[in-house]
């Protein structure tokens, strides 16, 4: 047999064998696919089954949300009426709450006031208020209940007074007990030493209720009737009654126009009386209920500054025409201001109203102030040119004056201080500014009346009386306070620097002065000092 058969016959039976393999897989392929499309049948006979009972869950569910919708539309305006029988239900319990406390009220203040069981209700009387206070600022913050608000407005501005009032009334009855207040200096005691224990308590009662009572008021409201606590009101009274007898009734012998210092003078008399007892009684009182409040002393002085500005106002109308009683007046008021300063140096930051010199501010009283200062100091400076020592020189200590000031120069720098301190009171600026101005122009008359004085002279200056003002900055750097008045900037400098140049061989003297130009600049003020020669020989 041959290679060639023998191979014909190896490949005739490896394919004889493959077809037999292809044919059982095949076999089986097929009986495995059937299986798998049967059971993806069944599969997609349930999910049409579940689709069908999903359909019919969700007519179910639609029918039943159809039925829900109308329930609820029956049921919402229920749900809203019960709120508002909720809310209704709140409103009557406040309303419940301010019935008893206005009855509470009623019994405690109004028919019980004279009683002695008002005293033991005195705590719990300001706690009502308080309640009623803060029922008010709760329903302040919510919208919708304005009525209700309105309603409690109109119970508090009912009960604020009386309530007030009958508290004022208890707390003044304590003040003989306690000797408030001190009037005479032969008087002056230890309060507390002359004082039963029982009187200091209700005293002190009383007091904490006022405040209690002031400090809920001033919750209601951004601007309080008054800078003063209600129980330092209260206390200031009998000084106020006092002043008015004394000083504003028309038939009193201490009613005199020409005697503005009695009653400036009886104002400090009774604060020095009094700041014992108020710093050592009442601030202690003020300290537990606030940090914040201002100390007694400083009320006590607003309060009777009140007195003193009334009466200043009432006056200054008859006093205005009359140079004499009108400078009286104003030099009275400044000594008082400045006392005033010695006393509670920082009267007038924590009360800008203390400041007496404020009421001259207004017109004509600030116009005719600033005329009679130019006119007095018109006839000073010929007083001090026309004295026989006018140009002879000052010395000091050692009996050298390095500065070489004549006492017609030195005078005439003391005028300018004593105007400066006298504007510096004044709290505006532009009235300050118009004090500067007048300075300037008291220097160019003096300038001018100096040269007059060597122009008429009839000799050179007498070797014997030499005419210095030299080198007087020092002297004249005061008047750098004017300037620090208009807050202006630091080195400015406002001098009067030789006016007058002595000729050491007896000739007629050199004049110099600085001319000062002002100008303003808005919004603030400002001094230009432009240096000019005015008069050489």
């Amino acid at each position: 047999m041959s290679a060639n058969s023998v191979k014909y016959e190896r490949l005739v039976s490896k394919l004889d064998k493959l077809s037999l393999t292809l044919s059982v897989c095949d076999n089986q392929s097929n009986s495995e696919l059937n299986e798998k499309i049967k059971s993806y049948e069944l599969k997609a006979l349930s999910m049409k089954e579940c689709i069908r009972r999903l359909k019919s869950c969700a007519i179910d569910l639609n029918s039943e949300f159809t039925q829900i919708e109308e329930i609820l539309h029956n049921v919402w305006p229920l749900l809203h009426t019960f709120e508002s029988l909720v809310k209704l239900d709140q409103l009557l319990t406040h309303l419940a709450t301010i019935a008893t406390i206005h009855k509470n009220l009623e019994t405690h203040v109004v028919n019980s006031k004279n009683s002695k069981d008002f005293e033991t209700k005195v705590v719990t009387i300001s706690e009502w208020f308080t309640e009623l206070v803060n029922e008010y600022k709760d329903f302040h913050e919510i919208h919708g209940n304005e009525i209700m608000r309105d309603y409690l407005w109109h119970i508090i501005v009912h009960w604020k007074p009386i309530i007030i009032n009958a508290l004022k009334h208890k707390l003044s009855l304590t003040f003989e007990g306690i000797d408030w207040p001190t009037i005479n200096a032969h008087n002056i005691t230890d309060h507390k030493s002359h004082s039963n224990a029982e009187t200091i308590t209700s005293f002190v009662l009383y007091f904490n209720a006022l405040i209690t009572i002031d400090m809920q008021c001033k919750r209601l409201s951004q601007t309080p009737d008054s800078d003063l606590l209600l129980p330092i009101e209260v206390m200031i009274t009998p000084l106020k009654k006092r002043f008015q007898y004394h000083f504003m009734e028309t038939k009193s012998k201490l009613n005199r126009l020409e005697k503005p210092e009695w009653y400036l003078s009886q104002t400090l008399v009774w604060i020095r009386q009094n700041e014992t007892f108020l710093s050592q009684t009442i601030d202690p009182l003020l300290r537990s209920h606030s940090s914040q409040l201002v100390p007694s002393k400083l009320q006590l002085i607003s309060g009777l500054i009140e007195c003193l500005t009334a009466k200043l106002k009432h006056d200054l109308p008859s006093l205005v025409f009359d140079d004499k009683l009108f400078t009286h007046t104003v030099d009275e008021v400044l000594v008082f201001s400045r006392e005033l300063l010695d006393i509670e140096p920082n009267i007038y930051q924590v009360f800008p109203n203390c400041n007496l010199m404020n009421v001259f501010s207004c017109e004509p009283f600030f116009t005719r102030i600033i005329t009679l200062e130019k006119k007095k100091s018109t006839e000073f400076v010929e007083l001090i040119v026309s004295s026989k020592s006018a140009w002879n020189e000052m010395c000091g200590h050692e009996g050298i004056d390095e500065l070489r000031i004549c006492e017609c120069g030195d005078n005439f720098v003391l005028m300018l201080q004593s105007i400066t301190n006298r504007c510096s009171l004044f709290t505006d600026n532009s009235l300050k500014y118009s004090f500067v101005r007048l300075q300037l122009d008291i220097l160019d008359d003096f300038r001018l009346r100096l040269i007059q004085l060597i122009h008429t002279s009839d000799q050179s200056w007498p070797h014997s009386q030499q005419l210095y003002i030299t080198r007087p900055q020092l002297h004249f750097a005061t008047l750098n306070e004017a300037l620090k008045l208009l807050n202006l900037e630091r080195g400015t400098h406002l001098l009067l620097k030789d006016i007058l140049v002595d000729d050491r061989n007896n000739t007629d003297a050199k004049v110099a002065l600085k001319e000062m130009h002002i100008s303003s600049i808005s919004p603030h003020l400002a001094l230009n000092i432009i240096q000019k020669r005015i008069y050489e020989k």
